[in-house]
């Protein structure tokens, strides 16, 4: 059985949240399309697509 203590710690592990380079540019560029599609005058549409457990489902939350 964890302690308390453990159970913060391992808590505070799960949240932890590393951002890398490569996606983190693609979200940057979901970003800009997302809020500035009304510049450019295209419609606001984007596909997403991969393997099966590539974190397409991560990658929209």
């Amino acid at each position: 059985m964890l302690t308390e203590a453990k159970k913060a710690k391992l808590n505070q592990f799960k949240a932890v949240f590393i951002e890398y380079t490569i996606p983190k540019t693609i979200i940057n560029d979901f970003d800009k399309l997302r809020l500035h599609h009304d510049l450019a005058g295209e419609k606001p549409c984007m596909m997403l697509s991969g393997d099966t457990g590539c974190g397409k489902s991560a990658l929209i939350k």
